[in-house]
Formats: C-alpha cells, sequence, structure tokens
C-alpha cells in the first residue's frame, strides 16, 4: 500500500469518527447555580426553577475533605454520596468485629 492512500484512508477514517463525536452531546448537561437553565427546563419540562429551589438544592449539597461531594439527606446530617467518596472513612471506621 503506498503512503498517500494510507493518508487518505486515514483522513476518511479520522472523518467519520470525529463526525460521530460532534452528534456525541448531552442534552441537560451540567450546570452551575448562579447559571440555571431555568428557560430551558421550564420550556422542556415544564418545571419552574425558582431562586428559592436553587438555594435550597445549594444547601442541600455537601463537599468532603477527599473531593468527593453528595446531598444532605436528613436534618440530621445524614449525606448520600457514592462508596469511593467514603471509603477511607468507612475503612477507618471498621474493625475485626465490625466490617462495614
Amino acid at each position: 500500500m503506498k503512503a498517500g492512500s494510507r493518508i487518505v484512508k486515514f483522513g476518511v477514517a479520522f472523518f467519520c469518527v470525529f463526525s460521530l463525536v460532534l452528534n456525541a452531546f448531552g442534552d441537560e448537561g451540567m450546570w452551575l447555580f448562579n447559571a440555571a437553565p431555568k428557560n430551558q427546563v421550564k420550556a422542556k419540562y415544564g418545571f419552574e426553577i425558582t431562586d428559592a429551589w436553587l438555594q435550597h438544592l445549594q444547601l442541600s449539597s455537601v463537599r468532603f475533605n477527599n473531593g468527593g461531594s453528595g446531598s444532605f439527606v436528613s436534618p440530621d446530617g445524614l449525606a448520600f454520596t457514592n462508596h469511593h467518596v467514603g471509603s477511607t472513612c468507612l475503612h477507618g471506621l471498621s474493625s475485626a468485629g465490625n466490617d462495614y
């Protein structure tokens, strides 16, 4: 195979893969509390995002010392997060008799 035809085949393959990537995007994505897509959510889902709702949402979130995040789910401080976020704490609390 000649070098020129390899370059053309690579270029065609690259174009095909790149065009697929352009079509792969998230619908709702992630956004900051101060940049909520209020109009888009209202138009698409019929839900009105209010400043009070955003403040409640923000106050229910928690950031852990290891960089992980979660959400408060009770007024007593119970938090919901992924296992890998709490694994260091779980290992520290575990013992031979209590393997958390």
